[in-house]
C-alpha cells in the first residue's frame, strides 16, 4: 500500500465534511482579520477627538455646568431654611418640617424618644441616624436644652424633659398597641409582641405571663412590672366541649399531640370534665394550671 492509498483511506472528507470544514477556515480567517484591524478602528477614534478639542472641551463644560447647577439647587434649600432655636427633646413634626428636617428623619427622633432616648446636650443631636453633618452644622447653633440638674439626694443627674412616667398602670387586656408605647421601657416591637401574644392566649391573667412573651427579660419586667395591670375578667374563655379542638393549634399552651388526644376523648365520651382533662395527663402540673383560666367545661 502506497502512501496515496493510505491517505485516502485514514483521512478521506466526503462532500458535505468539505464544505463544513471550508466554512470553518472561512469564519476564523475573518475573525483574525478582524483583530487585526481593532487598533485602527481605536486610534481612528482617538484621532477624530484630538482634532475637535473645542467640542471635546465644550462637552466637558456643559457637563460641569450641570454638576454645578446641581450642587448649587442643594445649597439653596439649605439657605432657604426658616431656622429657630429648638429643642430636640420636644420638637413636632410641624417645626422639624419648618427647620428642614424630613418626615422619615422626624420620626427617627421620635422612635428614641419613645423608648426613653433623650438628648443631653447640643451634641447629641448630631447621633442621630440619617442626619446629613451640613444640616446639623446649620442647626447646631439653634439647639437649645435645658441644662441637667443635680439630685440633692443623690449623685445622679436628671432632666425635666425626662419621658412622662405612667402615673396610672396601664390594663394590658384593654390597651392597644399605642397605649402600650406609653409605658417607659417598651418600644414599637416589643408593644407589638405584647398585643400578638396577648390575642394568641385570649388575654393575660397574670403579669408573670409577660416574662413568656419573646425578648423579655427579667429586668425590662421588673422595669415595668409597676406601671401595668390585668384584669383577668376579661380574658376570652375556651368553650372546650364545644369549640372545634383544632382552632386552637396557635395556642401557646396547647400542642397538636394534645389536641388530637381530647378531640379523641370528646368523640367518644362526649364531653370532658376538668378531672378527667387532668387524669389524661396531657400537661405538665405549671401548664396545666396556667390553662385552666382560659377553659371552661
Amino acid at each position: 500500500m502506497n502512501i496515496k492509498n493510505w491517505l485516502a483511506k485514514h483521512y478521506y472528507f466526503n462532500k458535505q465534511e468539505r464544505r463544513g470544514l471550508l466554512v470553518l477556515v472561512v469564519f476564523f480567517c475573518v475573525l483574525f482579520i478582524f483583530k487585526m484591524c481593532i487598533p485602527y478602528i481605536f486610534n481612528s477614534q482617538r484621532v477624530i477627538l484630538l482634532n475637535q478639542p473645542k467640542a471635546y472641551k465644550g462637552e466637558q463644560d456643559t457637563v460641569l455646568k450641570h454638576t454645578l447647577q446641581f450642587k448649587k439647587s442643594i445649597d439653596n434649600n439649605n439657605t432657604n431654611l426658616n431656622l429657630f432655636t429648638f429643642n430636640p427633646n420636644t420638637i413636632t413634626l410641624e417645626i422639624a418640617l419648618q427647620l428642614g428636617i424630613s418626615k422619615r428623619l422626624f420620626y427617627t427622633i421620635e422612635k428614641y424618644r419613645l423608648k426613653g432616648g433623650t438628648f443631653f446636650k447640643a451634641e447629641d443631636f448630631k447621633k442621630v441616624y440619617g442626619l446629613h453633618p451640613k444640616l446639623y452644622e446649620k442647626l447646631l447653633p439653634y439647639i437649645l436644652i435645658p441644662q441637667l440638674k443635680r439630685d440633692s439626694s443623690n449623685s445622679h443627674f436628671y432632666t425635666k424633659l425626662k419621658k412622662p412616667s405612667v402615673l396610672t398602670p396601664i390594663e394590658l387586656n384593654s390597651a392597644d398597641s399605642l397605649q402600650i408605647l406609653k409605658i417607659k421601657g417598651i418600644g414599637p416591637v416589643y408593644a407589638k409582641r405584647i398585643c400578638k401574644y396577648k390575642q394568641l392566649l385570649g388575654g393575660f391573667y397574670s403579669l408573670n405571663q409577660l416574662k413568656e412573651v419573646y425578648g423579655m427579660s427579667d429586668s425590662l419586667f421588673l422595669k415595668i412590672e409597676s406601671q401595668i395591670t390585668v384584669n383577668s375578667n376579661l380574658i376570652t374563655q375556651i368553650e372546650i366541649n364545644k369549640i372545634d379542638i383544632y382552632t386552637l393549634k396557635k395556642h401557646p399552651y396547647f400542642r397538636q399531640v394534645n389536641l388530637k388526644a381530647i378531640s379523641n376523648y370528646i368523640s367518644k365520651h362526649e364531653r370532658i370534665s376538668q378531672v378527667q382533662l387532668q387524669s389524661l395527663n396531657l400537661f405538665d402540673y405549671e401548664t396545666f394550671e396556667k390553662l385552666l383560666p382560659y377553659l371552661r367545661f
